[in-house]
């Protein structure tokens, strides 16, 4: 009687076994939190009421690109590489997805790859690979007039569960619908911040993973430009270039994440030199804290922030039809790649030295081409224009720097921290 049985049980997953679709495309799985991630998302695609470009530096030739939604995958398309690993891709041209969130397979080493965003203004964000940890968006606001959507993205085989922290000039905020927020495998979930906690003057976000992972973004509307921005990793050390813009002004904003209150102090460089601990305060936890940058430096500067505990810091750029939010960096570094300066038009490249010593950079082309070449004093910020291209650029120094970069168009403000390649 028990054979028998057993080869029921037998033929019964037999058929099983023919009868259950295999899944129609293969998904990634998150990588261990020890491992490089094979993939970069880029979670703010759009193809309906904005335009985007995906800028490429050191593509494999080989590369193709996903776009998931909805739990499918229904556009994969090769991109054209250049001999020198460069490329520019208009999400139009494969599909016409209103939201098109894009997932790129990553070689050794893994390419830069920037989101453009133009429609109702312009602005740039790094595609990223995500992070098991606490992933900080700065430089909101749901004031009257103003939008402000987070984007939470899940290419991966398994769901993921997240909370979003947020908090604004009224302090934490306590909203039931930030919590527990379920994003299925291949989908994008957009979270209305405007709707939801309506009448924030500067709000920020952290999206705090319980299971799986997302790679988040977000984009401000104010109504006259866009800013758009990836998700930051709290860190102790952060140098932020402080570019002076006509007419458009500077705020500095600090987010600490975590379940502890955060000291900090400011380190200002300035036409003056380096003043240290300039002003010192404390973030609570989970919290932001907004600093007007006229308030620690006149003209064109650079501010280090060091904290007891972990902060995201970056610097919002506002003012008549501009808008845009630069992250800081954590590092500074020899070598850095810039795919997105000069996609929108003529950039500046805004180039700190923190050290003691004078640097010699050399901004070159996406092909590696030398453009020119400049001397960087000790503990100053240097502005290199770079002219309008396809696909950006690099810049190599002799020591470390620490890069970011603008464009300045009558369509509004756009700006990026350009991407590490080496790390000092």
């Amino acid at each position: 009687m028990m054979k028998v049985a057993a080869l029921v049980v037998v033929a019964a997953l037999a058929v099983a076994a023919v009868v259950a679709p295999e899944p129609s495309q293969p998904v990634p799985l998150p990588p261990s939190p020890q491992a490089t991630a094979p993939y970069t998302v880029c979670p703010l695609g759009e193809a309906a009421r904005r335009t985007t470009a995906l800028t490429f530096l050191e593509a494999a030739r080989d590369t193709t690109i996903s776009i998931f939604s909805a739990g499918d995958v229904p556009v994969e398309a090769a991109i054209e590489v250049s001999e020198e690993g460069t490329s520019a891709l208009e999400l139009s041209e494969i599909t016409g997805l209103a939201l098109a969130p894009v997932l790129v397979p990553q070689g050794t080493p893994p390419s830069a790859v920037e989101t453009i965003l133009q429609g109702g203004g312009v602005a740039a964000a790094p595609c990223q690979p995500g992070s098991p940890d606490a992933q900080v968006l700065l430089g909101g606001s749901t004031a009257e007039g103003h939008t402000y959507t987070i984007s939470l993205a899940n290419p991966f085989a398994g769901a993921a569960t997240v909370d979003i922290a947020a908090a604004s000039e009224v302090g934490v905020e306590s909203e039931p619908a930030l919590s527990g927020i379920v994003v299925p495998p291949r989908s994008l979930i957009a979270v209305d911040l405007h709707s939801i906690l309506p009448g924030r003057q500067a709000i920020s976000a952290a999206i705090v993973t319980h299971q799986g992972r997302v790679v988040p973004g977000a984009v401000h509307d104010t109504g006259s430009d866009i800013s758009a921005t990836a998700g930051l990793i709290a860190a102790l050390d952060w140098y932020l270039p402080a570019p002076a813009l006509e007419g458009v002004g500077r705020t500095l904003v600090l987010f600490a994440p975590g379940t502890t209150e955060a000291p900090f102090q400011i380190d200002v460089y300035g036409p003056d030199g380096l003043l240290e601990a300039a002003y010192e305060d404390v973030i609570p936890a989970q919290s932001q804290i907004t600093i007007p940058v006229g308030d620690l430096l006149e003209g064109a500067g650079a501010i280090r922030v060091l904290s007891a505990n972990p902060v995201a810091a970056a610097l919002r750029f506002s003012g008549d039809g501009a808008n845009a939010v630069v992250p800081g960096s954590s590092a500074a570094s020899p070598s850095w790649r810039l795919s997105g300066a000069g996609r929108l038009g003529d950039s500046v490249v805004h180039v700190f030295n923190p050290g003691d010593v004078e640097v010699t950079a050399e901004l070159q082309s996406g092909t590696g081409r030398p453009i020119t070449s400049v001397a960087v004093p000790p503990q100053t910020l240097v502005q290199v224009p770079i002219t309008a291209r396809p696909v950006g650029g690099r810049l190599e120094a002799d020591g470390d720097v620490v890069v970011t970069w603008t464009t300045n168009t009558e369509n509004g403000l756009a700006g990026d921290l350009a991407d590490p390649l080496a790390p000092g």
